[in-house]
């Protein structure tokens, strides 16, 4: 065989990972942190030592990206595009293992197509540009099935071992990781009846782990009710669309277009393929609806978590069942045809999404740079913010959370409110306020639009100001005097802005 065809394989797989990093690296740091990523610098404040019990107070994951990403941080800082880094490498490592999971079963066609639809896919590109846990549990999951598929093809005894360890890593990094350990270990016990007794023993060093983990479990186990408030047949019915075209869409219609074409693509080709074919996108196919099931039935008890950031484990199956099906030597042109698109189609929503600030994270340094410069002390009020705007303090200097229903003596009170944008979010939303949907019916979005002073503030405020960024509105109010905070919560917090010491103090 010429060297040239012998290499073209690793050429093509190149050629995804620069993909890869084009997709998610240059714009890092285009945005500023957002809640969630607050509250990862939050807990990787503390000393090592603490940081179980920041974890315990504040988060609801367990602890295993957090001790990463707090070495991380010692290393290397935590400004936004060194601690998203992190993420991004762990997206971009993705790649070649999907590569070598859809390889290994489907040939090297079908690894370069699920190597390419992890790279260019847009929920993908969002979760490695995000200093959240999400990445690095996509990585693991993908080593799992891996190591899986491993040790169904090859049967040596190494693979079910290898897949144990990343099974453990994967659940210490996220507990949704059980929708596909579970999946994967049911079907390792019943195919490889000569090596049971391992698989069994595998297995229990992945549910030690569990247990372990289980104090911690428990004592965050209250902390994502919100998920429950959000109709769950709208939640399952945006699973799909994000799986394939990510978390937004410049037309709602588009994404239900793109899941219909995929699944009639897919059938169509899965009816005419090999047996072969069938046998692995089967086997890919079973750990990603299998791993679904688990997450609803756990719903119907009463634990319910399901959206689909916590299912992320499930998309490197997803991505070798639909590589596998595409890349299949009786697929053709239909099935390269059909890949193409889909690869041009994360391209597009990707690169829409990084230049559309509707589409984007809110960035609190543009509102804060044009806050610059108080005369004195500042009472800052979000209305239909929420709690979003708590990263506010990482870059307005002298800004923290209000104690509610203490009295302070602000020269400004300022109000911060929703500009209108297009609503471009898939379903109901997935990350607060600012993506719209429906997390909220009774939050007021517009509620400061068109309103020289709003209700509920203390009397005698004069307008200084009317600004906007391109996510918000804000009004800057001289104040009176003491000012009585209303009471404080998530969807109405109040931050303080103390002026800065004077030269002599």
């Amino acid at each position: 065989m010429p060297a040239s065809v012998r290499l073209a394989p690793w050429i093509l797989l190149g050629a995804a990972v620069v993909g890869a990093v084009l997709l998610r690296l240059p714009t890092l740091g285009e945005q500023s942190y957002w809640y969630d990523e607050l509250a990862t610098l939050n807990v990787t404040s503390v000393g090592f030592p603490s940081l179980l019990d920041a974890l315990s107070a504040s988060e609801a994951t367990p602890p295993a990206y957090y001790f990463v990403a707090k070495a991380w941080r010692e290393l290397l800082g935590d400004g936004e595009t060194v601690l998203r880094l992190l993420s991004a490498l762990s997206g971009i490592a993705t790649v070649p293992v999907v590569y070598a999971a859809a390889r290994s079963g489907g040939g090297t066609r079908a690894g370069v197509i699920a190597a390419a639809l992890v790279a260019v896919n847009p929920l993908m590109v969002w979760f490695s540009q995000e200093a959240r846990a999400y990445a690095l549990l996509a990585l693991l999951s993908a080593l799992t099935f891996l190591f899986f598929v491993r040790a169904l093809d090859d049967r040596r005894q190494r693979w079910i071992w290898a897949w144990a360890i990343a099974g453990a890593l994967a659940l210490a990094t996220h507990y949704f990781a059980f929708t596909i350990i579970v999946p994967e270990g049911i079907w390792l016990y019943v195919m490889l009846r000569r090596s049971r007794a391992k698989v069994v023993l595998a297995g229990g060093g992945v549910l030690a782990t569990a247990a372990a983990l289980g104090p911690l479990a428990l004592a965050q186990q209250n902390r994502t009710s919100w998920i429950e408030s959000i109709d769950i047949v709208q939640r399952l019915l945006q699973v799909p669309q994000h799986f394939v075209v990510g978390l937004q869409s410049p037309s709602q219609a588009l994404a239900a277009l793109a899941v219909v074409s995929l699944a009639a693509v897919l059938i169509y080709l899965l009816a005419g393929a090999d047996r072969p074919t069938r046998r692995t996108a089967t086997r890919a196919g079973a750990m990603a609806l299998g791993g679904f099931l688990l997450a609803l039935a756990a719903a119907a008890l009463g634990r319910d978590f399901l959206i689909t950031r916590n299912l992320i484990a499930l998309w490197p199956p997803f991505a070798v069942g639909v590589g596998v099906v595409l890349g299949a030597p009786r697929s053709g042109r239909v099935g390269l045809s059909a890949a193409a698109v889909l690869a041009a189609l994360g391209v597009a929503i990707s690169i829409w999404t990084a230049l559309t600030p509707a589409a984007q994270r809110p960035d609190w340094r543009v509102l804060a740079q044009a806050l610059e410069g108080p005369a004195g002390s500042r009472l800052i009020l979000g209305r239909a913010v929420g709690g979003d705007m708590l990263p506010l303090t990482l870059y307005l200097a002298g800004t923290q959370p209000a104690p509610p229903g203490t009295r302070v003596r602000a020269a400004e009170v300022v109000v911060i409110a929703l500009r209108p944008t297009p609503d471009y979010g898939i379903g109901p939303c997935w990350w607060g306020v600012f993506c719209g949907g429906e997390f909220d019916s009774e939050l007021p979005i517009d509620f400061l639009l068109e309103v020289s002073r709003p209700p509920d503030l203390p009397p005698g405020l004069r307008l200084l100001e009317r600004g906007k960024t391109e996510r918000l509105l804000y009004r800057r109010y001289a104040a009176p005097g003491d000012t009585l905070l209303p009471p404080s919560s998530f969807f109405h917090p109040q931050l303080i802005q103390s002026p800065p010491p004077s030269a002599g103090g």
